[in-house]
């Protein structure tokens, strides 16, 4: 993480090291052949509770509670720093087009409250229902722009001037 930071300064990185029942209900579970409960958003041990055996939490609570925390700062700033987290890796991808993505590229992509709008999976782009109300944004932010030039604007002027292919 450390050599990602070095390399990419001032960018945020929304990860998850959730475990495979994640998303499934409370219950017992197993992580190998250990024994394992799964309580909201956390694993423990079964046969410790108090002990913590992994995350739960996933994409969307992460990129929730990232909002939650960070609701302080500008809206652009906010949406800028999702866009670092969320579209910078995906913009590589040149995502002009659907038909350019490769199978191998994954994203996500949440709004300000966490709602999914936008991800890729399997060289397919899917949009959800709250795509349309965001869109003036995500076009903001460069991700229906060339990539090469989304990856180099660095203010909202940049980003605005960007022409859109979509």
């Amino acid at each position: 993480m450390s050599t990602l930071s070095n390399f990419l300064p001032n960018r945020i990185m929304v990860i998850t090291d959730a475990l495979g029942p994640t998303g499934l209900c409370d219950g017992e579970y197993k992580l190998g052949e250990l024994p394992i409960l799964k309580q909201k958003s956390k694993f423990v041990l079964k046969s410790d509770p108090n002990k913590l055996a992994g995350s739960a939490a996933t994409l969307p609570q992460i990129v929730q509670t990232y909002c939650k925390n960070f609701m302080h700062l500008p809206a652009f700033s906010l949406w800028e720093k999702i866009f670092h987290a969320a579209v910078i890796c995906p913009r590589k991808a040149s995502l002009g087009t659907a038909e350019s993505l490769h199978e191998e590229q994954h994203f996500t992509i949440f709004d300000e409250k966490g709602n999914l709008v936008l991800s890729a999976c399997n060289g397919k782009l899917y949009k959800f229902s709250p795509f349309s109300t965001h869109k003036n944004k995500l076009e903001l932010l460069g991700l229906f722009s060339n990539a090469q030039t989304a990856l180099n604007a660095t203010s909202q002027a940049d980003y605005a001037a960007l022409d859109y292919q979509i």
